[in-house]
């Protein structure tokens, strides 16, 4: 990974790169998705944050910087078992890893596993047990590399259909 590159947990100073960020993603990946076809709204981003900042004790936001511009994300959140969850999990809780983005200039420079590294490290440090990454687009054959590249492996799937 280039040296210039700095991950750190998300902080208050970075809510426009942050806001913007996530728009970014949202073009890119979610008004792209066929499946899910949105109209593209700016206002995304500021929800993303406000959805994030609401509850801080449960998120585990990580950024990637570089030259003082964010490059990254990767959003977790903790997910506190039920009763019967107990049975079959370990502990009480477990990381569960919703959004990771690299902005497309940037992409192949090894911030999105560092970015998910630190993530587990913040995970690890809350309690958690194990690791959830929620879903991953059935076309995006680079972050599947990645994902089993360092330890994940294939859970579930899920399915989706429109009603009406």
């Amino acid at each position: 990974m280039d040296e210039g590159i700095i991950i750190r947990q998300l902080n208050q100073q970075d809510k426009t790169g942050f806001i913007n960020l996530v728009n970014e993603y949202i073009q890119e990946y979610i008004v792209t998705e066929k499946v899910f076809p949105v109209k593209f709204d700016s206002s995304i981003g500021q929800m993303y944050w406000e959805n994030i900042t609401d509850k801080p004790q449960d998120h585990r936001v990580v950024v990637a910087e570089l030259k003082g511009q964010l490059c990254g994300f990767c959003i977790g959140e903790i997910h506190h078992y039920g009763k019967i969850e107990k049975v079959y999990f370990q502990g009480n809780q477990r990381g569960e890893i919703w959004d990771i983005f690299v902005s497309p200039q940037n992409r192949g420079l090894g911030i999105g596993e560092n970015l998910i590294k630190k993530a587990e490290e913040l995970f690890i440090e809350s309690g958690c047990k194990d690791i959830l990454l929620n879903e991953v687009g059935v076309d995006n054959g680079g972050a599947k590399k990645l994902y089993e590249r360092i330890g994940y492996q294939l859970w579930n799937m899920r399915f989706y259909k429109k009603l009406g």
